[in-house]
């Protein structure tokens, strides 16, 4: 069972102006506060599709076996599906930042940003799944996540931040089913909810590509 967290029952940290520097989860004692109120600025005037279900919904697995995957995860829209990552390996969401082109580098590279001093790459995480041909950085959404092995941040750019959730049971593993074989080396299960799939996404195989620390 997913057990959906609404953001208007957790008391978030005052809401900033748009233009005021986002605080990273890594750097205060009140992260969890901090994120949550980062998704709601990110997500205003934006429909909750994590919340249009009523909590409590079972969760229908789709194949036999399970892996273990419990914990709060960030929920955010690719192309039209919903795919989740663990919060403890997000650093940040929002709106995006200024990004500079790097020359001949694959397409899905949209440049460096600096990150309060640190220049991080963006990676539009949809083209790099073919997902899509490429994002409309402008009205899209930025998740920063760290890859823990290798110490390395990433800013991946998303369609939508959507919310949070708790995965309050183990996620049962992928479908065989019409995925994209470009996806499925990167997605460590799927649950079925409310008549939607949630891909969790490997995020330490994907941040561990050859191609993305090449």
């Amino acid at each position: 069972m997913i057990d959906e967290v609404p953001l208007s029952n957790i008391a978030p940290s005052p809401v900033r102006a748009a233009t005021e520097p986002m605080t990273a989860l890594s750097d205060a004692p009140n992260s969890l506060e901090n994120i949550i109120a980062a998704i709601d600025r990110t997500m205003a005037n934006q429909p909750v599709l994590i919340a249009s279900h009523p909590v409590g919904t079972q969760s229908a697995p789709i194949t036999q076996g399970k892996v273990s995957a419990q914990g709060k995860y960030i929920v955010f829209s690719l192309a039209d599906s919903r795919y989740a990552v663990p919060i403890n390996q997000v650093i940040e969401v929002g709106e995006p930042q200024r990004i500079t082109p790097v020359p001949n580098m694959p397409e899905w590279v949209l440049g460096v940003t600096n990150l309060r001093g640190d220049i991080i790459s963006v990676v539009d995480c949809g083209a790099f799944l073919n997902l899509h041909e490429k994002i409309a950085v402008e009205v899209s959404s930025m998740c920063v996540v760290r890859n823990q092995k290798r110490n390395l941040i990433t800013s991946l750019m998303v369609d939508r931040i959507e919310g949070m959730l708790n995965l309050m049971e183990e996620i049962m593993p992928l479908p065989e089913s019409s995925l994209e074989d470009r996806i499925v080396p990167y997605l460590q299960g799927v649950y079925e909810h409310g008549g939607q799939l949630l891909n969790i996404l490997n995020l330490e195989g994907l941040l561990s590509s050859m191609e993305l620390t090449a």
